[in-house]
């Protein structure tokens, strides 16, 4: 049912006709074609290992953390559209059945429309997307022609590599304006679509927090895991490749204060913008929940004092009151920032290590000059 609309995934201007799976596997042997060709070329241009202070393809992080993301962040990305499109089969979501029946079609219908970059908004996102990634390859093409590099430092697809440099510069064409738009642009429609629902529900009071739910969230954390773990693709390389620069440039330039820039931007977005809404309509539906609890123990505390008959079946009614109050304080006890420690563990780890790198470089070097 989801196969058409996830070819925008690997090819920016889509065939409709081409189905989902053909194109991820071309994005493959794409990925094996230029691994190959980067070391033949390495070894045409005796680059395989370097020596000193430069660095050889096989010395290089970098350019294998660009294949292996290459290849699977499209993989995950598709599979996210495919969860995400069908999030209203997901068993035990906190939503009512008639907002799923009514209003879940019409999202989803939207966000293919924004898959599709047939929604304005959507549209122009996409191209700025590519002139950012035209930016980003035309700087890395200026980078590598070495102008005002340091002396005695080189690396493998540097303008004085015939082959490395050529052949970087068609792949990482592909992956700036290519790959990297359409898995970027994919998951922001997921974020805009999982936004519009949760401010749609909170609107229409349609979340339904389980106190009990096994999740301690409510039951909350479908929309979580719904965005953000195939966030972690994106978010995963993006660090990688940070920490990957700060590593070879050995301290804080253009290029790695650009790139632990762009990570935290693309990690906020991911991590805070679509749980804000999420946050919202839990507090609503908190809030609402207590009301109600609160107006129950009123009503029996009220048929107490006036010694009036209440509910056969409650046969304690002071015992009811004080299972009222426990639930009331199992609501209030429900995380409003669902999984907010799992996403400051993510960010310790996530943006540390790509400061953190060139200190590390500099005392594995200090160590290495004592051993010798």
């Amino acid at each position: 049912m989801f196969e058409d609309h996830s070819t925008c995934l690997v090819v920016p201007w889509p065939s409709r006709g081409v189905p989902r799976a053909t194109t991820l596997v071309i994005n493959g042997i794409i990925g094996v074609f230029f691994t190959l060709a980067f070391l033949a070329g390495s070894y045409r241009d005796g680059t395989l290992l370097m020596l000193g202070r430069s660095f050889g393809l096989l010395q290089h992080p970098a350019i294998w953390i660009f294949v292996i993301a290459q290849v699977s962040v499209p993989i995950v990305v598709s599979r996210g559209i495919a969860t995400f499109a069908s999030l209203d089969k997901t068993v035990g979501l906190p939503l009512t059945d008639e907002f799923i029946a009514t209003q879940f079609a019409p999202v989803r219908e939207f966000f293919f429309d924004m898959l599709n970059r047939s929604e304005g908004r959507s549209r122009r996102t996409f191209d700025i997307l590519l002139l950012l990634g035209l930016g980003f390859w035309a700087w890395n093409t200026f980078q590598n022609l070495r102008i005002g590099g340091r002396p005695h430092f080189d690396f493998w697809d540097s303008a004085e590599h015939f082959w490395g440099y050529w052949l970087t510069r068609g792949y990482k064409l592909y992956i700036w304006l290519v790959v990297t738009p359409c898995a970027v642009h994919a998951q922001l429609c997921i974020i805009r679509a999982l936004r519009r629902i949760l401010r749609a529900a909170n609107a229409s009071a349609a979340l339904v927090l389980d106190p009990y739910h096994p999740d301690d969230a409510g039951g909350t954390r479908s929309f979580i895991d719904a965005a953000l773990l195939p966030m972690f693709a994106l978010v995963i390389p993006a660090v990688l490749l940070t920490t990957a620069a700060t590593w070879v440039h050995g301290g804080f330039d253009v290029t790695t204060v650009g790139s632990i820039a762009a990570t935290l931007i693309l990690f906020a977005l991911v991590y805070f913008y679509p749980p804000a809404s999420l946050r919202r309509a839990i507090v609503a539906e908190k809030q609402r929940q207590k009301r109600k609890i609160s107006g129950l123990q009123r009503s029996l505390y009220e048929a107490l004092l006036r010694e009036q008959p209440v509910a056969a079946t409650l046969k304690d009614p002071t015992s009811v009151l004080l299972s009222l109050s426990s639930v009331a304080k199992q609501v209030d006890s429900l995380p409003n920032w669902p999984q907010l420690a799992r996403v400051i563990q993510a960010a310790v780890l996530f943006l540390g290590s790509p400061v953190i790198a060139p200190l590390i470089k500099d005392v594995t070097g200090q160590v290495q000059k004592w051993l010798s």
